[in-house]
């Protein structure tokens, strides 16, 4: 794909939508296969200078998605771009994810009602607390929304459902 990339000229925006139409596609087809995640993983480490642009786009599918599946695919993602870059020190792509999952996190987690995401999403957060993927105090806003999310939904739903 990278070759369709290095050979586009002329409009920015026309540029713009293409690139975004292909990252997009790329999010929607990934699924939950460890070969398909890596692929991805590289994909996005591969288009390093348009991070701020995959980061967009990444935010955008998490929110846009109606498929709880695949909203746990795409923190699989993000948790695979932060090791690789990390290994990698690209230091940029980190900072434009952790940017945008600052804006679609809250949004994601309140308007969740399904436990076992939410759930799945907090076990996310602890393993990056070990990773000291965020800072402490970012990781704790998370925790204590999620918390808060997970603790009124038990409330009021019945235990069955729950599991």
């Amino acid at each position: 794909m990278s070759s369709h990339i290095s050979k586009l000229s002329g409009n920015d925006a026309e540029e713009e939508d293409y690139l975004e139409d292909m990252f997009i596609h790329v999010f929607q087809t990934t699924n939950s296969s460890q070969r398909s995640l890596q692929k991805t993983v590289l994909f996005i480490i591969e288009h390093y200078d348009y991070s701020l642009l995959l980061a967009r786009c990444w935010g955008r599918e998490v929110l846009n998605t109606e498929r709880n599946l695949h909203t746990i695919v795409l923190f699989q993602i993000l948790d695979g771009v932060h090791q690789k870059c990390v290994e990698e020190s690209k230091a940029n792509i980190i900072w434009h994810f952790q940017m945008m999952l600052d804006y679609v996190f809250e949004k994601l987690v309140t308007g969740c009602t399904d436990l076992k995401l939410l759930k799945y999403i907090e076990k996310m957060l602890d393993v990056w607390k070990a990773r000291s993927v965020y800072k402490p105090k970012q990781l704790e806003h998370y925790k204590k929304l999620i918390g808060e999310v997970i603790k009124s939904l038990e409330a009021t739903s019945p235990k069955y459902m729950q599991k």
